[in-house]
């Protein structure tokens, strides 16, 4: 089982990545970016959703991820949006679900609620934007 304050710390230490810090020429996460993520690790927590990983992206991203039930979600925090994607074990892409929306405090929740009942269920919410 990962800890809240290993996640913690692993998120913390991308603040330490230069470019290139996958041998590709990943950018690294802003400042801005890993205190976006530190804060919705830190809503996780209240709400006890525990991420069983985090890592940063090649394109700047934050990615945190999410199992239980056969479901795999994964929350990626972008510079200006939060990604979303749930798919079900075994991997069928007709099968899985992804939402985008701006990175707001109320899409946060939106997202970690999604997060929650994906893995509750064991398959991708039904959840539709009102935008949509």
């Amino acid at each position: 089982m990962v800890y809240f304050s290993d996640l913690r710390a692993k998120i913390e230490g991308f603040n330490n990545l230069g470019r290139g810090w996958d041998s590709y020429g990943g950018v690294p996460p802003s400042p801005s970016l890993v205190a976006r993520a530190l804060s919705i690790l830190d809503a996780c927590h209240q709400v006890n959703l525990q991420p069983t990983g985090v890592c940063p992206g090649p394109s700047g991203d934050i990615a945190f991820y999410f199992q239980a039930r056969g479901c795999d979600v994964e929350l990626s925090v972008k510079e200006d949006t939060l990604e979303v994607f749930v798919a079900t074990e075994p991997l069928r892409m007709e099968d899985s679900q992804e939402w985008a929306f701006p990175d707001t405090p109320e899409n946060r929740v939106v997202a970690l609620k999604l997060v929650m009942e994906s893995l509750a269920t064991g398959r991708p919410s039904t959840w539709t934007s009102p935008s949509a």
